[in-house]
């Protein structure tokens, strides 16, 4: 339940109602269904002053709340933006053959503030995929809201714990090798497969960043 605080108070009624008894009564039935789910409910607001305010019920808060997780946004946690970034690629470049970002183009997505968090991210990396069409994303194929970054200034300050963008990448790259490696015991034929690359470009790889398949290193494939 995205949003959960713009719920309107009827409709929290029905929503602990169901949270409360697990069951529910569609709209135009007299039959209730029985239903056995969890509930991830999120919101960039602050609830429990909501429930002060009484603009959210106490009740539904704490049924809701069983476990709390803070998110802190994008600009707090820049190191998420490259995994970020790859998923979106995933997601929107299949159709027009996006080989990757320019240095330029990630220039500016490591320093950009995001005030939009992650869906301003998305966006930013749809918009690019469409205008460039094939090829690189650069820079002059992101949003004019990211313009606030100079792709040039190499003086940029590097604030919230960010490291120069090749060592950033670089890191970025080992961790996803060793996640990837560990997700298929070390089988370097399977990993290859999964990365989209060849066993020689993954044995390179793994080279370069001293990675060893999981256990004792000998995973064969």
């Amino acid at each position: 339940l995205d949003e959960v605080a713009e719920i309107p108070p009827q409709a929290q009624v029905k929503l602990l109602r169901v949270l409360q008894e697990g069951a529910f009564q569609p709209l135009g039935s007299n039959e209730t269904v029985k239903v056995n789910v969890r509930i991830i409910s999120a919101t960039h607001q602050p609830l429990k002053q909501l429930v002060a305010d009484h603009r959210f019920r106490e009740d539904l808060y704490y049924r809701l709340r069983v476990l709390d997780v803070r998110l802190p946004p994008l600009r707090e946690r820049r190191g998420d933006i490259p995994v970020l970034v790859e998923h979106f690629l995933g997601r929107f470049s299949a159709e027009r053959r996006i080989t990757g970002l320019t240095p330029r183009a990630w220039a500016v997505l490591l320093h950009h503030a995001w005030p939009g968090n992650v869906r301003e991210l998305e966006h930013a990396i749809h918009h690019a995929c469409v205008l460039a069409g094939g090829g690189e994303i650069d820079a002059h194929h992101l949003p004019d809201e990211l313009a606030d970054v100079d792709p040039d200034d190499a003086s940029l300050p590097l604030d919230g714990g960010i490291q120069p963008l090749a060592t950033a990448l670089r890191e970025f790259e080992r961790e996803y090798l060793q996640r990837a490696l560990d997700a298929f015991g070390g089988n370097r034929t399977r990993t290859a497969e999964k990365l989209g690359i060849s066993r020689k470009n993954l044995w390179e790889k793994l080279r370069t960043h001293g990675l060893k398949p999981a256990g004792d290193g000998r995973a064969e494939d």
